[in-house]
């Protein structure tokens, strides 16, 4: 099983017009969807995309939408109107939830068609991430938890703007992984790590402003695989990758992107080849090229007489 990275904004360096990029773990492009425009299936400065095994959703922000996209053929699907600058999103496969800055409103949708289930308020809502039976969502410096079956209030951390352990300035996203939940605490230029319990107690903290291995300019995304947390960084528009204890790991290069909104990953299965007697997946195995060896990671199979990865 390999890895893909959905990044979502717009502004992209060297890359057309695609809303979304899809990337490999080395930050190399693989691809890209939604081209920008007002149609159904185009997008105008996306904030986030989210998948499940079969479609992409999208935060359409200056259209006021969300849409659904097949992940198999990038085509529309479905659209829900009139949201108002959509921020992050979260799914579990069968509920779509969606942070409304510009109606200062979370909601829950129904993935099948993105028909309303439920809404709540939070003042500029912006990151959202789902966690079990819990939903966690940044906005007006703070940190909410709520329940994902009816998005009641359960606790929130913060308040004024602060620098504190405790303390957020401009939150964007979040995402929760296991016990932790990871915030984009974007006015400090720093990443947070708290545990998902009811007081979301401070666990660690890295960053300030700078361009740095250490260091970010204005992070807005955040997404934690198991492995590792990715952290988008809107204002270097680069990629900076950090263990799950926010140790750094890598970084695309400085301005590699345009302005980066948003970054989930997405698992992907390439299939497997036999090495040594035993089948591994074809991101992990190994083939031998011009006498050295090289990691595999793609497949590739010839199409018009161009050679094209299968992922």
């Amino acid at each position: 099983m390999g890895k893909s990275i959905l990044l979502a904004g717009h502004g992209w360096v060297g890359a057309g017009n695609d809303q979304v990029e899809i990337l490999d773990t080395a930050y190399s492009l693989l691809d890209g969807f939604a081209v920008y425009g007002v149609g159904d299936g185009q997008a105008d400065a996306t904030q986030h995309c989210v998948s499940d095994s079969t479609y992409y959703y999208v935060s359409d922000y200056f259209n006021n939408r969300v849409q659904k996209f097949d992940i198999a053929t990038q085509t529309y699907q479905a659209k829900k109107t009139g949201l108002t600058n959509p921020r992050q999103l979260a799914t579990d496969g069968t509920y779509l939830y969606v942070s409304v800055s510009g109606l200062n409103k979370i909601y829950k949708l129904n993935c099948s068609d993105l028909s309303e289930v439920t809404s709540a308020a939070i003042t500029a809502p912006f990151g959202m991430t789902l966690i079990g039976t819990n939903l966690f969502v940044t906005g007006e410096n703070k940190l909410y938890k709520r329940l994902a079956s009816d998005l009641s209030a359960v606790a929130f951390i913060g308040g004024a703007a602060g620098t504190g352990n405790m303390e957020f300035s401009g939150p964007c996203a979040c995402h929760a992984n296991g016990s932790y939940v990871y915030v984009a605490d974007s006015g400090n230029h720093r990443i947070k790590k708290h545990d998902i319990t009811d007081a979301m107690n401070y666990v660690a903290k890295i960053g300030s402003s700078g361009v740095g291995n250490d260091q970010f300019n204005a992070p807005r995304g955040i997404w934690c695989d198991g492995d590792n947390v990715w952290v988008a960084e809107f204002a270097n528009g680069r990629i900076n990758c950090r263990d799950t204890d926010l140790v750094y790991v890598s970084k695309s290069g400085l301005g590699s992107f345009g302005s980066i909104w948003g970054i989930s990953i997405r698992s992907v299965a390439f299939g497997s080849i036999q090495v040594a007697g035993a089948w591994k997946d074809i991101l992990d195995a190994q083939i031998q090229v011009g006498g050295a060896w090289k990691t595999a990671t793609a497949l590739q199979i010839q199409v018009g007489n161009t050679w094209k990865n299968t992922a």
